[in-house]
């Protein structure tokens, strides 16, 4: 008879301002696929922003690093301003809220964009010929306001020589800015007037495999942390921890 067990563990801890972890020690008998995640969230802010963070680079004792993966959800939000100023004819117009929010890291030594949304939400409209007042109200003026603008995108690195860089003792500095790319454009004399927000969420992932043999750090090693963050988190999954056959 063969009795087969397989267990899988996930940790995950949060905090704020600041996030050390340490993790239970298990000692593997045979390679297994395992992943450390990094989460941060921004609350909504006018823009133009900029955040630091700063993560533990991956401990080699762990396993082999296979990839390493940065998935960045935004969503913007705000009112566009329009006025027609145009005498004579009338303004076809697509009003477009937009914030573009990158991630950007020293990669071997050289400054990085590593992922980038850009969340977006259009309107078009037609507004009259100039009314007098640059109100953006009346009948050649018009005031929108937009709250679904979302986007997420995962970029992942999988080459050598990048991966390099996230292994080691230390930290690694990342930056994570938001700047409004709101724009209004169509036929006509056109005033305008932006406002823009925007949120961010990033989510940074250690992809790895284990060796035969390896053990996860005992507390109290710390395996990492985020600074500077409104809401941090760290997440560690095993498949298949363990395994045991008998006869």
């Amino acid at each position: 008879m063969i009795k087969n067990l397989a267990k899988k563990i996930a940790v995950t801890t949060v905090g704020t301002a600041a996030l050390t972890l340490g993790l239970m020690q298990v000692t593997t008998t045979e390679a297994k696929a395992a992943s450390i995640s990094y989460n941060s969230n921004i609350s909504l802010e006018e823009t133009d922003w900029d955040k630091f963070l700063s993560v533990k680079k991956f401990n080699s004792n762990l396993g082999t690093l296979n990839s390493v993966s940065f998935t960045l959800g935004g969503s913007a939000e705000g009112s566009i301003g329009v006025e027609n100023k145009n005498t004579t004819k009338t303004a076809n117009v697509n009003a477009n809220l937009a914030s573009t929010i990158q991630v950007n890291g020293t990669i071997g030594g050289t400054d990085t964009l590593l992922v980038e949304v850009i969340p977006s939400e259009l309107q078009k409209f037609t507004l009259a010929k100039f009314d007098g007042a640059i109100d953006f109200a009346g009948t050649s003026g018009k005031t929108v306001n937009l709250s679904t603008a979302k986007a997420e995108k995962t970029e992942s690195y999988t080459d050598a020589d990048i991966l390099n860089a996230f292994i080691g003792s230390g930290n690694l500095a990342y930056t994570i800015n938001a700047i409004g790319s709101s724009t209004a454009t169509g036929s006509g004399n056109l005033a305008t007037n932006f406002s823009n927000s925007a949120a961010a969420n990033l989510t940074i992932t250690y992809n790895y495999t284990e060796g035969p043999g390896v053990a996860v750090p005992a507390p109290p090693t710390a395996i990492g942390t985020f600074l500077a963050m409104g809401f941090v988190g760290m997440k560690i999954t095993k498949k298949g921890l363990f395994s045991q056959k008998k006869i």
